[in-house]
């Protein structure tokens, strides 16, 4: 098991190629990028016609330079986001105690790998502490909270890390889902992190969605744990122009990234008032619930029908 203290990074391509570079190129300008191993996943085509920009893709990755040594791994066939990432994640993971993860459209700080590889050193024996998120969501509510980080029990997808002992708890079945789905108190509290939440965890186990990340959130839920978030996003995404797999265009997510050293808190501890107003940027309108609500009501029936 290597324990270097530059967390391997690992990078989820597919078939955007700007976007792609894009990423890669804000990566580069992080000092630690030469000290870093970059491990990159690019999966499959989906149909025969969708090859060409998976190899366009493919051809830039094997160009990439400033890292400490590149791995590629190129699926044949698609593998599709969710899977790529659990797997992706638990191989790296079988080498190393920690990993940093990106998908292709998010665009990182010059000192976004610092943030990172510090937080895993500083965090590593808080087992309150399930993951390190990069992305903050652009909530009136952060201008409130006077310390250079906070806990949230929701994991952002967007540009985060964690260690091999938090990431192996998972259950990517969700084997314990019916009776966890039959406590109210349970769902309520795992509401904590956003009402969109528990829809998103019924359509997974229906089969609607497919989605690593509310598992992930998930297992935060089931063992007390939280995710460490900077009060000034280190990430923003570009991939919320329709380009991705789950986001259709939206301006909600938008928000500015700054550079500057952030200094940790031992012992930190959640702020459940903050949290509680902090989740509200997660509240879907009373359209949205029923359009999500139909559409799952519709989703079921069609499967059951099949």
């Amino acid at each position: 098991m290597e324990t270097d203290s530059f967390a391997p990074i690992v990078l989820f391509v597919y078939n955007r190629l700007a976007h792609t570079r894009a990423t890669v190129e804000a990566l580069q300008k992080n000092k630690e990028a030469a000290e870093s191993e970059l491990y990159i996943y690019s999966d499959g085509a989906k149909t025969e016609s969708g090859r060409e920009a998976i190899d366009e893709v493919r051809q830039y990755i094997r160009s990439i330079r400033g890292f400490k040594h590149l791995h590629i791994v190129e699926k044949e066939n698609n593998q599709g986001l969710s899977e790529s990432v659990i797997t992706g994640v638990t191989e790296v993971l079988k080498q190393y105690d920690q990993v940093i993860v990106l998908e292709d459209d998010l665009i990182t700080t010059s000192d976004f790998l610092e943030y990172m590889n510090q937080a895993l050193a500083f965090y590593k024996d808080d087992l309150s502490i399930y993951s390190i998120s990069g992305y903050t969501f652009p909530s009136p509510h952060l201008k409130e909270i006077k310390e250079d980080v906070f806990l949230y029990p929701r994991p952002a997808s967007w540009g985060w890390a964690s260690w091999k002992n938090r990431w192996e708890k998972s259950d990517w079945k969700m084997k314990d889902f019916k009776k966890f789905s039959e406590n109210k108190s349970s769902i309520r509290s795992f509401l904590m992190g956003g009402e969109d939440m528990y829809m998103m965890l019924l359509k997974q186990q229906r089969g609607l969605i497919q989605s690593w990340a509310i598992r992930w959130a998930y297992t935060h839920f089931t063992h007390h744990a939280y995710s460490l978030y900077p009060t000034q996003s280190k990430v923003r995404s570009i991939g919320t122009d329709s380009s991705g797999t789950n986001l259709p265009s939206t301006k909600k997510y938008d928000t500015e990234i700054r550079e500057g050293v952030l200094h940790f808190i031992p012992q930190l501890q959640p702020d459940y008032s903050l949290i509680f107003r902090l989740k509200d940027f997660y509240k879907p309108s009373l359209q949205r619930r029923f359009i999500n609500w139909y559409k799952f009501g519709v989703y079921s029936w069609l499967k059951a029908s099949k």
